[in-house]
């Protein structure tokens, strides 16, 4: 998922980070669309939320 949002996971060095990460956010971005219903997706059977 992270590759929606940003363009290199792996870095070479803190430099390479540094110079190199960038996050994009769509102009519509939703938190709650975006990212959690699509772990939705990816992964039903996990839960999100637990009681303890």
């Amino acid at each position: 998922m992270l590759e929606r949002f940003i363009d290199k996971t792996t870095f070479e060095s803190q430099d390479d980070f540094i110079r190199n990460f960038k996050i994009h956010v769509p102009e519509n971005f939703n938190f709650a669309y975006d990212v959690v219903d699509e772990w939705a997706k990816e992964e039903p059977e996990k839960s999100i939320m637990l009681d303890k």
